[in-house]
């Protein structure tokens, strides 16, 4: 069956770039216990991308809040969290060279450390590329998730054209493709919130 070959494939390249490491050694419980330390107000509404590629709240397509933090001046409580990212990716391109075919390409813009509440979810299935030359998004060559703890229900990272879907794990580190081949949504957790960190590898310009 054709459709089921191409599927087994789809999925196995994705589950090629899984990547697992102990929670503790990347300090995710701390990562979320220093975030929760932070004054509310220091959380902020996610956005979608909306008409003209401007950024937007959108409850029914997006519930969740986070916190942006600069790759170049980052807590130290971040550190493992970005070391082993930059390990996942090498080991990324040498899995998949083509990857690495292009300009140089890096974490240019803020990653996040993003809740999701009870039942909240990023409900609509997006990629993280924008066709706006304008926009950050347009820059995105790969997308970056590590789960920063475990969730028991619900809370699955959905990639529906790979018929695909990845439980949370704390430690587990996910890379793909930022644009439409892989595009992806969640599942809200049931009983607890769901805690990930994320960034993108962009092409830098120059």
């Amino acid at each position: 069956d054709l459709h089921l070959s191409i599927r087994r494939q789809r999925q196995m390249c994705i589950r090629d770039s899984i990547y697992d490491m102990p929670a503790s050694v990347l300090n995710c419980k701390k990562v979320i216990e220093s975030a929760e330390a932070e004054k509310e107000n220091h959380w902020k509404d996610s956005t979608v991308v909306g008409p003209e590629d401007t950024s937007i709240n959108n409850p029914k397509a997006r519930q969740s809040r986070q916190q942006d933090f600069s790759s170049i001046n980052s807590p130290k409580v971040h550190h493992p969290l970005l070391r082993y990212s930059a390990k996942c990716l090498e080991n990324y391109l040498e899995m998949f060279p083509q990857a690495n075919n292009f300009s140089s390409f890096a974490v240019i813009e803020a990653y996040n450390i993003i809740r999701y509440k009870e039942n909240e979810a990023y409900h609509a299935l997006h990629c993280d590329f924008s066709s706006n030359f304008n926009s950050d998004l347009s820059r995105r060559h790969l997308t970056g998730v590590c789960f920063l703890n475990d969730v028991e229900e619900g809370g699955e990272l959905m990639f529906p054209q790979q018929d695909l879907e990845i439980k949370p794990e704390a430690g587990l580190f996910v890379i793909f493709p930022s644009g439409w081949t892989h595009a992806h949504k969640t599942l809200p957790p049931v009983g607890q919130s769901r805690y990930v960190f994320q960034l993108w590898w962009s092409f830098s310009g120059k």
